[in-house]
């Protein structure tokens, strides 16, 4: 279990329950490949592709994030969020864990007066680095009722889908996929296994 401080809030603590990261491609901080060797009993660096080591910490993942290539240094994972990087924005209407590209889910344990705010519809948005380091997220901490279910959640969201369909929209790409007869049925019959 992990805890956050929301100076000025409360503490947070988060379990996560599923997590799928993009992995990302391990470069050093130009973007240059770097390969994980191992040499010898224990020892293990990263080297570039002309055989030279690159310093641990220069080491980078390589990602791409809504179309747009990001190089991200390995950072701290989140223990304090300051104030000023904290956005409070009412519950009612607010969706942005399921518009999310990217999304991690944590159950989170809160008490005190950041329970109560909380219970009465406030949403937090703030800055969260989780897991080895090398990913920025949005971390969305709100109370979620769904289901019969009544918890406190964090989400961590990364990306938009509004902006991914309007990008496509606006270039729209035409697919033809010709299918006979028999291809058709055996498809509708794969389809009924996944439902």
């Amino acid at each position: 279990m992990k805890k956050i401080e929301l100076n000025g809030i409360g503490v947070v603590s988060i379990t996560p329950i599923k997590f799928k990261d993009q992995e990302g491609e391990t470069v050093d901080s130009d973007g240059q490949p770097l390969k994980y060797v191992m040499s010898g009993k224990g020892t293990s660096s990263y080297q570039r592709v002309d055989g030279t080591v690159c310093d641990r910490s220069l080491v980078c993942k390589k990602f791409l994030i809504d179309g747009e290539t990001i190089i991200m240094p390995k950072l701290k994972p989140t223990t304090k969020v300051e104030n000023d990087d904290i956005n409070t924005l009412e519950a009612e209407g607010h969706n942005t864990e399921q518009k999310a590209i990217e999304r991690g889910l944590y159950v989170a344990d809160v008490s005190g007066s950041l329970k109560q705010k909380l219970d009465k519809g406030s949403v937090y948005e703030f800055p969260l680095v989780t897991g080895a380091g090398h990913k920025l997220w949005r971390g969305v901490l709100k109370r979620y009722i769904a289901d019969g279910i009544d918890c406190y959640m964090l989400f961590a969201v990364r990306g938009n889908m509004d902006n991914i369909i309007k990008s496509f929209l606006s270039d729209p790409i035409e697919i033809e996929i010709p299918i006979d007869d028999g291809q058709s049925k055996s498809i509708r019959k794969m389809f009924k296994t996944l439902m």
